[in-house]
């Protein structure tokens, strides 16, 4: 913001930085749980590991989980004023 800055233009790179390295970690995530699940099939009776609905609904609960994650040191940023980040460097 000190080198001129819009706030929603700080909050969009903020929030879109925080956004993708999240999506990777989920990516990530996503592909272990699902060798996890292939792996424990012997010990599940009677349920599905890959059951589409809970895999869509843990999917759904990180999602969220990453936007709030995201959204709340967006606005922090975007709220210092630009001559306090410039004289905290």
């Amino acid at each position: 913001m000190a080198l001129g800055a819009s706030r929603e233009a700080t909050i969009l790179l903020v929030f879109h930085e925080t956004m993708r390295m999240a999506a990777v970690g989920l990516t990530i995530g996503l592909g272990l749980s699902l060798l996890a699940a292939r792996i424990e099939t012997a010990a599940l009776f009677g349920v599905n590991p890959l059951d589409a609905a809970s895999v869509t609904g843990a999917l759904t609960v990180l999602a969220n989980a990453m936007i709030g994650a995201a959204w709340l040191p967006a606005q922090r940023a975007a709220s210092v004023q630009p001559m306090e980040a410039l004289r905290c460097d």
